[in-house]
C-alpha cells in the first residue's frame, strides 16, 4: 500500500515529524510537537503566538560560525531531557552591577553563572575594568574557551589584543578566579550546544570527521551509535525527564522580577495514529526539551511520540489534539475535531471503499470486504528524517518489525530509491513567524513580543485571563519578534514540506499547495498568477467574454448609399435587462460562509430549508464552502488569520442572533466543562452545536485582549465556575 502518513494538527501548537530507519530494513517515525508558553509569576499560560517546529539548528544571525539559540526539533530521540535558556542576565532592580549571578531551577537542575562587566589584563598584570552593566548576553560567545576547547567560540584565555590586553570572560561558574598567569576557566553557558562542538562530536567516535549534520538520515544509524549525541543542553542541564506542569525558578534574568518563580499549566498533546483497516492507536507524547527565551518572556516544551512504520510508503495519519490539565481526549472527539477541520480519516475513507467499492457489493446488508485503495495524499506531505541510537538507549525493538501478517518484514528491494521516500525532515507553521531585525551577541534583545489569539485554543485548555504578562501590557501592542537572523536550512534530500494544522487544512479533493520553506523563516513572496489575456470590449453590460469574442469574430460590412439601411433591432425585453447576478466570491463571502455554517450546526434538521433560503443545493454548498476554507487555510500558510477570525466572528453572530448573546458566566461554563470532560452536555444545554466549541473560544480570547472589562468579567466567571 503507497500513500505517506500525514500529521496534523488540531490545535495552534506546531506540529513536525521525522522519518528514520532505527536499523535497515525497519522504518519509524517520530512526531514532535512544541507548545509555546507566556511566562507569568505563579502560572504560565498558552501563548497566543507559539513558536514553529525548527528543522535545522538556529545559530545567532544565521552565522553557523555563531553559537546556537534554539537547536533541532527533528530529532529522533533524546536519551536525556533537555533544559535550555537564552536571553541575559539582568542587574536587580536595573542598577549598575560589577557582577551578579543568574540563576536557573528546573527538577534535578539547579545551575549558577557569575555574571561579570567587561574585564581584562593589561600587561603590567593590573586588572581592569569595564562599566557596570544593567544587562548582559548569555551567549556561548561572552564565555571562556576558543579553538581547540569544548567552546570554539569563546574567549581565548591567552590571545591580547592590539594593546597587550587580554579579555577575561564575562560568564565564569561561581567561585573561580582568575589570576595574572592561571587564567583559565571552565566555559560555562545556558544555551544549546552547536553539533559540531566537541563536547558533542566526540560521541560519534571514528565517524567524527565524516559526519554530515543535516545529512545524515540519508542511511540508518549504524548499530554502535550514541543517541546521547542528539542531546543539545549541557551534561549539567539534562534532566531524567520533564513534566507539563514543572516548576520554574529564574533569578536576575529578568527586568522587573528578579525572582520568578512559575509553573507551566499541565497543557499537553494527545496524539492518535488512524491507518486505514486498522483500529486508532494512541502515541504517547513525552516532553524532551524545555527552551526559554527571557527576553521575550517565553518558554517552549517540546513533546516527542514514536510511531513504528510497515513501510516508508504507509498510508495513514497522526491527528495530534491539544489536553488542558486533569482532561483527557477520547478519540471520538479527535474524530469530531477533523471532520471540522475537513480532513478525511484514512479509517473512514477505508471503509466508504469498502462499502461502495467492494467485489460484488453489499449482500444483504453485509459488506463484502475488497483491496483498499490509499488516500489521496501528496508524498512529501509529511516532513521526513531518520535515527537509530548506537547503544541499547533508543527505547525500540532490536528484531525486524513484522508484517500486518505478523511475518518477519524486509525491506530490502521492496523500498523505493526515488528521493520522495528518503528521509528528510518535516515541520508544521503552527505559527506565523515574526519578523525581527538581527541582534548580535552584545546586543540587547527587546523584551516583548507582540500576542495575536487568532489561532485555535482547543477544547479543554483553559487559559488564566486578565494578569499582564512578563515585561509591560505594551507587549501586545510591540511589533512582533523573530530570533535574529534564523538561518535557511541547508539542502536536504527532500524539499521541506510542512505538516498540516486544522486552521490550514484542505478539504478531501482540492489542490495541495507545492512544498513551502520550514516555518522557521518567512515564507517567500508568492508570485502572482499569470493574468489570462484581456477580454475585448463587452458589447453589453450583460455580454459575457464568449459573446464578445464571437461578436469579434463576424466580419463588418460598410453600407454603401446604394445598400438599404437595416431595420433597426429589437428594444430588448425587459427580462434581458435584469442585472447580472454578483460573482459567487461577493455573495457567499467569507463572513457570509461562517453564518451558514452556524445556521446548519445548530438546526440540522432545518438543512434543506436554510440552504433553500440561501438560494443553494447541498452540493453547491459543499463546494462554496469548501472554497472559502481553502482560503483561510491559504492565508494561514502565508502567517496571517484575518479570514478565520472574520469566518468565527460571523459564525458565533449567527449563533447569538438565534439563541441570544454568549455572556461572561456562559464562556466560563464552557471552559471549565471542557476541563472535566462534559462540554458536549453544557454546550446543549445552551443551546449551541458540538462542534462550535472552538470558535466561540477564539472570539471570546480576542475579546479578552482587546477589553479589559471583559477579561475580568472572564476572570471573575471563570473563579466561580471553578469553585463549584
Amino acid at each position: 500500500m503507497l500513500g505517506r502518513v500525514e500529521v496534523f494538527s488540531l490545535s495552534p501548537l506546531a506540529v513536525g515529524s521525522l522519518l528514520w530507519q532505527p536499523r535497515p530494513g525497519s522504518w519509524m517515525l517520530t512526531v514532535a510537537c512544541k507548545a509555546t508558553f507566556e511566562l507569568y509569576p505563579l502560572e504560565s499560560r498558552l501563548a497566543g503566538v507559539q513558536e514553529p517546529v525548527h528543522p535545522v539548528d538556529q545559530h545567532w544571525n544565521d552565522d553557523p560560525g555563531r553559537s546556537v539559540y534554539a537547536p533541532c526539533d527533528l530529532v529522533p530521540h533524546r536519551v536525556r531531557a533537555d533544559v535550555l535558556l537564552i536571553g541575559h542576565a539582568h542587574a536587580p532592580e536595573g542598577m549598575p552591577a560589577r557582577a551578579i549571578e543568574a540563576r536557573i531551577v528546573v527538577g534535578e537542575v539547579d545551575k549558577v553563572i557569575k555574571v561579570h562587566a567587561d574585564r581584562t589584563w593589561r600587561q603590567d598584570g593590573i586588572l581592569e575594568e569595564g562599566p557596570r552593566f544593567t544587562r548582559m548576553p548569555l551567549v556561548w560567545e561572552r564565555a571562556a574557551g576558543g579553538p581547540e576547547t569544548s567552546n570554539p567560540v569563546g574567549i581565548e584565555p591567552g590571545r591580547r589584543d592590539m594593546y597587550g590586553k587580554r579579555r577575561l570572560p564575562n560568564l565564569q561558574p561561581p567561585g573561580a578566579s582568575v589570576g595574572v598567569l592561571d587564567g583559565i576557566l571552565e566555559p560555562v553557558g545556558f544555551g544549546p550546544i552547536a553539533p559540531r562542538w566537541p563536547s558533542r562530536l566526540q560521541k560519534l567516535g571514528r565517524r567524527a570527521g565524516a559526519w554530515a549534520v543535516n545529512d545524515w538520515h540519508r542511511h540508518p544509524l549504524p548499530a554502535d551509535f550514541d543517541a546521547t549525541y542528539f542531546n543539545a543542553a549541557p551534561r549539567d542541564q539534562q534532566v531524567e525527564a520533564l513534566r507539563d506542569d514543572e516548576r520554574i525558578v529564574l533569578d536576575h534574568l529578568h527586568p522587573a522580577h528578579a525572582h520568578l518563580v512559575t509553573s507551566l499549566p499541565g497543557i499537553h498533546p494527545r496524539a492518535y495514529v488512524d491507518r486505514p483497516d486498522e483500529s486508532p492507536q494512541a502515541v504517547p507524547m513525552v516532553p524532551d526539551v524545555l527552551w526559554i527565551d527571557t527576553d521575550r518572556g517565553i518558554c517552549t516544551l517540546t513533546f516527542r511520540g514514536q510511531v513504528p512504520l510497515y513501510e516508508p510508503e504507509e498510508a495513514g495519519s497522526v491527528l495530534v489534539a491539544l489536553e488542558g490539565r486533569h482532561e483527557s481526549v477520547s478519540w471520538e472527539e479527535v474524530q469530531r475535531l477533523a471532520r471540522s477541520a475537513g480532513i478525511r480519516l484514512p479509517s473512514e475513507a477505508a471503509a466508504g471503499r469498502a462499502v461502495g467499492g467492494a467485489v460484488g457489493g453489499a449482500v444483504g446488508g453485509a459488506v463484502v470486504e475488497s483491496t483498499p485503495a490509499p488516500p489521496k495524499s501528496k508524498p512529501a506531505d509529511t516532513l521526513t528524517a531518520g535515527l537509530v541510537p548506537a547503544k541499547p538507549v533508543l527505547p525500540f525493538q532490536s528484531g525486524p518489525p513484522t508484517s500486518r501478517s505478523g511475518t518477519p518484514m524486509s525491506l530490502g528491494a521492496a523500498v523505493p530509491s526515488s528521493p520522495a521516500v528518503s528521509p528528510g525532515p518535516a515541520v508544521s507553521p503552527g505559527a506565523a513567524v515574526p519578523l525581527g531585525a538581527a541582534v548580535s551577541p552584545g546586543a540587547a534583545v527587546p523584551f516583548g513580543a507582540a500576542v495575536s489569539f487568532g489561532a485555535a485554543v482547543p477544547l479543554g485548555a483553559a487559559v488564566p485571563l486578565g494578569a499582564a504578562p512578563l515585561g509591560a501590557a505594551a507587549r501586545l501592542d510591540a511589533p512582533a519578534w523573530r530570533p535574529p537572523g534564523a538561518p535557511q536550512p541547508p539542502d536536504m534530500a527532500l524539499p521541506v514540506t510542512p505538516a498540516r494544522t486544522s486552521a490550514t487544512l484542505r478539504p478531501e479533493g482540492s489542490a495541495v499547495p507545492p512544498p513551502t520553506a520550514p516555518s522557521s523563516v518567512p515564507p517567500p513572496a508568492v508570485p502572482p498568477p499569470a493574468e489570462a489575456p484581456a477580454p475585448p470590449p463587452l458589447i453589453g453590460p450583460l455580454a459575457t467574454w464568449e459573446q464578445s469574442m464571437a461578436a469579434a469574430a463576424v466580419p463588418v460590412t460598410q453600407a454603401t448609399p446604394a445598400s438599404a439601411p437595416e431595420e433597426p433591432p429589437p428594444a430588448p425585453s425587459a427580462s434581458t435587462e435584469e442585472p447580472a447576478p454578483p460573482p459567487e466570491e461577493e455573495r457567499f463571502s467569507t463572513e457570509r460562509c461562517g453564518a451558514i455554517a452556524a445556521r446548519l450546526a445548530q438546526r440540522p434538521s432545518m438543512r434543506a430549508t436554510i440552504l433553500d433560503e440561501e438560494g443553494l443545493t447541498s452540493e453547491r454548498w459543499e463546494l462554496v464552502h469548501d472554497e472559502r476554507l481553502s482560503e483561510i487555510q491559504d492565508e494561514m500558510r502565508r502567517g496571517k488569520k484575518q479570514q478565520l477570525a472574520a469566518y468565527d466572528a460571523a459564525y458565533v453572530a449567527a449563533l447569538e442572533a438565534t439563541r441570544g448573546p454568549i455572556t461572561a458566566r456562559e464562556y466560563a461554563r464552557l471552559v471549565i466543562a471542557a476541563e472535566r470532560g462534559h462540554v458536549e452536555a453544557d454546550l446543549s444545554e445552551l443551546g449551541l452545536p458540538e462542534d462550535a466549541m472552538m470558535r466561540i473560544r477564539r472570539v471570546w480570547l480576542a475579546k479578552v485582549v482587546k477589553e479589559p472589562k471583559v477579561a475580568a468579567e472572564v476572570r471573575a466567571a471563570l473563579q466561580t465556575a471553578s469553585e463549584r
